[in-house]
């Protein structure tokens, strides 16, 4: 609901900027307190936000942190090994496993 109307719950107290999302209130926060909870797991180079930790990973490791990748099957999981999507011959188990994660997404509305 919140982001149908003009409410803005979050306010920073470092600056005037104002969020209707705590998530992207909490990334903000990170300018101010230079946290940076996302850690390279290669070479150990820090990140404020997933996903410059991720560009990081694709460009200098050939790797990612995604868990998933949109292919022309569907939704597939990714190796966490290889960091390539895994294989599936059958493209009932690619359209199981994309319905699966499609009601996990519903019930958290």
């Amino acid at each position: 609901m919140a982001c149908h109307t003009d409410v803005m719950r979050y306010a920073c107290q470092h600056c005037d900027k104002s969020f209707r999302h705590s998530s992207v209130f909490k990334t903000h926060q990170r300018l101010h307190t230079g946290a940076r909870p996302y850690v390279c797991h290669v070479c150990s180079k820090d990140f404020a936000n997933w996903s410059n930790c991720n560009k990081h990973m694709l460009r200098k490791h050939g790797a990612t942190l995604a868990k998933t990748v949109l292919t022309p099957q569907g939704k597939v999981p990714i190796n966490p090994k290889t960091g390539k999507p895994k294989q599936f011959h059958d493209p009932e188990l690619v359209k199981d496993w994309s319905e699966q994660i499609l009601r996990k997404r519903e019930r958290k509305k």
